[in-house]
């Protein structure tokens, strides 16, 4: 019997620790989220097959530029009336290599280059975008946990006050109105304890759809706020403009459209090709080579006005994408200002939160001690738990709000999903 309670003991032992292991698993850290976000959110995979696509598109253009050879083998029998027929068979390989087109292949391949330029500064638009939405996802799901802590800690302090009204109740000290009140309070802490633990399973389940890996369980998550200025001036924001990977994009795609317009210009000129080729025939058992070298030209007399609508189609998606450029530069120095401006007054107003904080801690102590000695009504005293219970939740509520403002600030930047 004693041997079977160890045997019990040790498989109990062993089912805690492999589920402190498991639970120590599935608490993220900010380092955890982008690891797994960098592999595995669809909206970079996307971006990084676009990327692939625009470099493949370059070396299908840039090898144009090389020396096309082709073969080819025939067989045939033929015959008449008066023969009864003879076989035919020819090989040959033949090649072509572009002297002159005007630079129409020159500009068609830098155009594609800054094509792919733009593929890459549009995944670096696409991470900037996947980590505020990843950082305001594990934002949210920290603050979800710290207001969970909070609504305990205030569970725990309205059934203490309850008690303690209960007790002066019993002495006569108290009427019943204070007792259903004190109640009331505690059956309200109780449901923001419930609330707060189904808004973090929706949370956890809403940060790993963003990380991509929506088969994973997240416990909770970790990190160290740490709050402080930030240092950018205004005089820094033109600069910053210009480093912005949407900006930067459209730079590229821009140059990328200067070069197609040289390339519609180029397409009224004419093209000049080198030939040569190598062949062999086989007829009625004798065989003869053949060899030649040279040059083609053509030049398009009249084509309908083709070469002049793709002209002009090419000169308006240039203006097009000059207007783009504007209105982004534009738009991107005020987001810039706007979250700047968010940022420091959210950082300002925590710091005043944090005094209202400490300044209602210490009236609720005070408090706490008069009511206890009949100083203070409980109409009073519960007021001042109220205004503690609020402050602790606002605090909360402003701290998370300074590091989400951080996080646009950063998106505002075109940061990258490892910066700060």
């Amino acid at each position: 019997m004693m041997k079977m309670s160890m045997r019990q003991l040790m498989l109990i032992i062993c089912l805690l620790f492999l589920t402190l292991g498991i639970n120590a698993a599935q608490v993220f850290s900010w380092p955890d989220c982008i690891e797994l976000a960098e592999k595995h959110n669809p909206d970079l995979v996307l971006a990084q097959e676009k990327i692939v696509q625009a470099q493949e598109n370059f070396k299908i253009l840039d090898s144009t530029k090389a020396f096309q050879v082709s073969s080819s083998v025939t067989a045939r029998r033929a015959g008449s009336s008066t023969n009864s027929g003879a076989d035919n068979y020819s090989v040959s390989v033949s090649g072509q290599k572009l002297i002159y087109d005007g630079l129409k292949t020159q500009y068609n391949l830098e155009a594609s280059a800054k094509r792919y330029k733009a593929s890459q500064l549009s995944y670096r638009s696409t991470e900037a975008v996947v980590r505020f939405r990843l950082r305001t996802a594990f934002i949210n799901l920290w603050k979800e946990q710290k207001l969970r802590e909070i609504a305990k800690e205030i569970s725990e302090r309205r059934q203490k006050n309850l008690e303690l009204v209960e007790l002066r109740y019993k002495a006569g000290r108290e009427h019943k109105g204070a007792v259903l009140t004190a109640q009331a309070n505690l059956a309200r802490a109780e449901y923001e304890v419930v609330v707060a633990r189904r808004n973090l399973w929706l949370l956890q389940k809403k940060l790993a759809d963003i990380m991509g890996k929506d088969d994973i369980v997240i416990t909770m998550v970790k990190e160290n706020f740490e709050i402080r200025k930030i240092k950018e001036e205004k005089g820094n924001f033109k600069e910053l403009v210009n480093r912005n990977a949407d900006v930067q994009e459209l730079v590229f795609k821009r140059e990328a459209a200067e070069q197609d317009v040289k390339a519609a210009e180029a397409n009224y000129g004419p093209r000049i090709n080198a030939n040569t080729s190598l062949g062999r025939s086989y007829a009625d058992a004798s065989a003869s080579n053949s060899w030649s070298v040279g040059l083609s030209g053509s030049l398009s007399l009249y084509d309908g006005d083709s070469k002049k609508a793709s002209l002009d189609k090419t000169k308006s998606v240039l203006n097009q994408v000059l207007i783009e450029e504007k209105k982004a530069k534009e738009s991107v120095f005020y987001t810039l200002m706007e979250t700047w401006v968010k940022l420091n007054n959210r950082l300002d107003q925590l710091e005043v939160q944090g005094k209202y904080l400490r300044a209602t801690k210490e009236r609720a102590k005070i408090a706490d001690a008069q009511y206890s000695t009949g100083l203070l009504t409980f109409d009073n005293w519960t007021i001042i738990e109220d205004d503690l219970a609020q402050a602790k939740k606002v605090y909360l509520e402003v701290k998370a709000n300074v590091w989400l403002a951080k996080a646009a600030f950063i998106q505002a930047k075109g940061g990258i999903l490892d910066e700060g």
